[in-house]
C-alpha cells in the first residue's frame, strides 16, 4: 500500500511540474509577431469596412471562394448581428498567428450598450482575419467572429 501511495504521489508531482512547465512555455512573448505591412493594410481595411458596414470596401480584398460565401447580404447580416451587443466602441489589434501558408490577424472588437437599469455592459468579441498571399497580393481567405 505504501508503494502504491508513493507511485501516485510521484505521478501527481510529475503531472503538476509538467503543467507548470507547459504554462511557462505558453506565456506570451514580449516579442509577439507583428503583422506584415501588407497584412496590416488588408486587416485595417477589413476593420474599416466592418465599422462602416461597407461591403464594397471589403469585396476586392476577398478570395474568390470567400466572395461566394460572403456576399453583401451575408456581410451586412454578420455586422448587424453584432448589434445585439451594442455599438462598436473600439477595435484593437491583439496579435498574429502564423501558419505555413497564411496568417491570422486577431482583433478585439469592443461593443457597449446600456441595460434597462442604465448600466453600461461591455462585450469583447474576437475577430480573426485569415489572409494569404496570392499572385503577389495579400487577400482575405477567412473571417471568423467569436
Amino acid at each position: 500500500m505504501k508503494i502504491r501511495g508513493m507511485i501516485l504521489l510521484l505521478i501527481g508531482t510529475t503531472l503538476l511540474l509538467s503543467g507548470t512547465l507547459a504554462a511557462q512555455e505558453a506565456a506570451p512573448s514580449e516579442n509577439a509577431p507583428a503583422p506584415t505591412p501588407e497584412t496590416a493594410t488588408v486587416s485595417g481595411a477589413v476593420i474599416e469596412a466592418w465599422k462602416s458596414k461597407d461591403y464594397d470596401r471589403i469585396a476586392p480584398l476577398l478570395s474568390q471562394d470567400l466572395v461566394k460565401d460572403l456576399n453583401e447580404e451575408r456581410f451586412e447580416a454578420m455586422v448587424d448581428g453584432m448589434k445585439r451587443f451594442g455599438t462598436l466602441e473600439d477595435a484593437k489589434h491583439v496579435g498574429v498567428l502564423r501558419h505555413p501558408v497564411a496568417q491570422s490577424d486577431l482583433w478585439i472588437l469592443t461593443y457597449q450598450k446600456k441595460d434597462d437599469a442604465g448600466v453600461v455592459m461591455t462585450t469583447d468579441k474576437l475577430l480573426r482575419i485569415l489572409t494569404a498571399e496570392l499572385d503577389g497580393r495579400r487577400i482575405v481567405i477567412g473571417l471568423l467572429v467569436q
